[in-house]
């Protein structure tokens, strides 16, 4: 999840990424969950603001692939998503993010 505002007292506002709405349809293993799946997405869609991976947040997750592990290549997609837009990046599992150069919030830590 990706978040706008980290500043105490200010509503955050929170953006799902387009990677993380699609990743889960491509790995069902049936037509059926791959319907179910889509449905949810649609719902999910619908109710969250989605930020598209468009051109310029391409350019910016080439470079930042180009320095890191293909094991960090959908992290690198959300930290260049969040770089584009000017956003942090919310996730349990900040050394995975931590040498994007993007701002990290934990959720989980008080």
């Amino acid at each position: 999840m990706i978040v706008r505002a980290i500043k105490p007292g200010l509503r955050r506002s929170a953006w799902k990424p387009g990677l993380t709405c699609t990743a889960g349809q491509r790995l069902a293993d049936d037509a059926a969950k791959a319907r179910e799946i889509e449905a949810r997405l649609d719902r999910l869609a619908a109710a969250c603001n989605v930020l598209p991976m468009d051109a310029v947040a391409f350019r910016t997750w080439a470079q930042l692939r180009y320095r890191w592990s293909d094991t960090l290549c959908e992290d690198a997609m959300i930290a260049a998503t969040a770089k584009v837009h000017g956003l942090t990046v919310a996730t349990r599992y900040r050394a995975d993010f931590s040498g994007f150069g993007v701002p990290l919030l934990d959720p989980f830590v008080g």
